[in-house]
């Protein structure tokens, strides 16, 4: 992990800490102080000692202050989240979405229809990307098909892009070439 990934997952994990009620004091540059912070920033710390941890989160504070993330970059006394803060974590937080693989399959199929309209194409296009960065196949130019639970998901992308009048969303357990679809998926299903 390069500096500049290091500073952005320790700001992008101090936000989140914030965002969800953490408070960043002295003792979070403790050695075990970690422990209670989320893994990706848990990661980002624990290769310094706790000097250069304490220096990295100064750092990465008065970065936070800079770009105006953070209301203060004094911990001793304190730290509240900025709307701009909390909006990076929402990005961060879709932009780092995952579809949760159970450890057993239960035979389902997920499909994900849509029709957006030409005057819409940049949402269109975002939307399978992202489709496609979450383990989607296309089936047709506008279905695409998981076999994992992902409704929860899915409804966060067409909220994020605003397209959720134009998808739809189905669950089923027969499908027609159902064996090119389990080899498509083979390195997921069991």
């Amino acid at each position: 992990m390069g500096k500049n990934q290091t500073t952005s997952a320790i700001v992008d994990g101090l936000l989140k800490f914030l965002l969800f009620g953490g408070t960043v004091s002295v003792a979070i540059v403790a050695p075990n102080a970690i422990i209670a912070l989320d893994k990706p920033l848990q990661k980002a710390l624990k290769k310094f000692d706790a000097r250069s941890r304490e220096r990295e989160l100064k750092r990465a504070l008065n970065y936070m202050k800079h770009k105006q993330l953070i209301s203060s970059s004094d911990y001793a006394r304190g730290i509240k989240i900025t709307s701009k803060g909390k909006k990076r974590v929402k990005e961060a937080e879709f932009n780092n979405l995952q579809i949760p693989r159970p450890n057993r399959w239960d035979k389902q199929w997920r499909i994900v229809f849509f029709d957006i309209p030409e005057t819409e194409r940049q949402k269109r296009v975002a939307l399978t990307i992202k489709l496609r960065s979450l383990g989607f196949h296309p089936l047709q130019r506008s279905t695409w098909i998981f076999p994992f639970p992902c409704r929860l998901e899915i409804e966060t992308v067409a909220d994020k892009y605003k397209v959720g009048r134009y998808l739809t969303y189905i669950e089923t357990s027969h499908i027609d070439n159902e064996k090119v679809l389990r080899d498509l998926f083979s390195n997921v299903l069991d």
